[in-house]
């Protein structure tokens, strides 16, 4: 029962149980003008984008990872083993790396998404009932 909504794909827009029975009708205005904004940027297909990208940094960490635990298991390695598993570490850090540094530019962006989503309905007339909702 609680008051939340979201914008999905190019044209789905979900409403809890809470939103649709605790919400009187402008409230309810406000906080679907809100998702409108989302469409309305594109967030949604931006939002898409982030997540398949988010899982391929994933799976690529996950390997990378595995890899080095191997590694740094392993007590009798060669050179030629030294070698890879530096190169690989390498790899590894580096990665971890962007995948921070693409947390906190995703994270600056889902805020800026969220404030221009408010603007939209703002400017759509409903930002009284979206403060309502908000409040």
């Amino acid at each position: 029962m609680s008051i939340n909504a979201f914008a999905f794909g190019k044209k789905t827009l979900v409403l809890t149980r809470g939103s649709i029975e605790l919400l009187d009708d402008n409230c309810l205005k406000g906080l679907i003008a809100h998702e409108f904004g989302h469409f309305a940027h594109y967030d949604t297909v931006a939002g898409l984008f982030a997540t398949v990208s988010n899982l391929f940094m994933s799976l690529i960490i996950k390997v990378l990872t595995d890899i080095k635990n191997k590694y740094d298991n392993a007590t009798d390695r060669g050179i030629i083993q030294n070698a890879f598993k530096a190169i690989n570490d390498l790899i590894y850090y580096i990665f971890k790396g962007i995948a921070f540094i693409g947390d906190l530019f995703l994270m600056h962006h889902s805020r800026q998404h969220e404030h221009f989503a408010d603007l939209f309905a703002v400017d759509s007339g409903f930002g009284k009932e979206l403060t309502d909702v908000l409040i």
